[in-house]
């Protein structure tokens, strides 16, 4: 009797593996949830803004199926406030390599507060560090300047 129990045993504990490795296999497949997000430490970051007095505040990075996101926050230090459209460029490492994400944007804040300039970029990439911020002025913003009249 004890030997029909090993008997049964042996082939009972290999499904009850097999199984555990087949749910677990189809769960991280099936497992789609946003990774972590990428805080990068600011002070290894280089802001370059020849046209604007920023601090740069955080940089993020969250991977999503299908998409990165990336957000930027600035903290505005003009006397007159920061109204301007601005090209950013994004120096970054991923897989060992460099690579460079361009952004644009419109800022409109007055000294001390927060700006954000971000933006999706498809393929997701998984960040491993950023090096360089740039920020450069394409043209001042004035929120009631009158607007060009359209061409017909």
């Amino acid at each position: 009797m004890a030997r029909n129990l090993r008997l049964f045993a042996i082939p009972a504990v290999l499904v009850v593996v097999v199984l555990i490795v087949l749910w677990r296999g189809c769960r991280w497949d099936g497992d789609r949830s946003p990774a972590t997000p990428g805080d990068f430490a600011v002070d290894g970051i280089t802001l370059t803004s020849p046209d604007l007095d920023l601090a740069l505040l955080s940089v993020r990075t969250t991977a999503s199926p299908g998409y990165t996101e990336w957000a930027c926050l600035f903290e505005c230090r003009e006397r007159g406030g920061c109204r301007a459209d601005v090209r950013m460029r994004i120096l970054y490492r991923t897989g060992g390599r460099k690579n460079t994400l361009n952004l644009s944007g419109r800022l409109d804040a007055g000294r001390g507060e927060t700006l954000r300039i971000g933006r999706v970029q498809r393929p997701p990439i998984e960040v491993e560090r950023v090096d360089e911020v740039i920020v450069e002025v394409v043209a001042p913003y004035s929120p009631d300047a009158p607007r060009p009249t359209p061409i017909q």
